[in-house]
């Protein structure tokens, strides 16, 4: 979907919205807060697994402008979100 089409819909989206004619089904809205905290809790764990495996970059990437700052960066990132964590 290009980003024009993305806008295209947003427009159509906030027009029906305007005009009182945009519904959630109740059904969707009930799976939604019944599910939430379970889909919101898997989003994490997949985001801290890919956090993951990308703090181990290859050594090929060790020559690239960068590096060595965005490895400092996600090293900063990763301590503060353990100490965040511990509340």
């Amino acid at each position: 979907m290009s980003s024009g089409s993305l806008s295209v819909l947003g427009d159509v989206y906030n027009q029906l919205a305007k005009q009182g004619r945009l519904f959630v089904p109740a059904r969707a809205a009930r799976e939604f807060a019944k599910n939430r905290n379970n889909e919101l809790g898997n989003l994490i764990q997949n985001l801290k697994m890919r956090r993951e495996r990308l703090s181990d970059l290859p050594p090929i990437l060790a020559n690239m402008p960068g590096y060595k700052d965005a490895r400092e960066r996600g090293k900063k990132f990763a301590k503060h979100t353990k100490n965040s964590n511990r509340v």
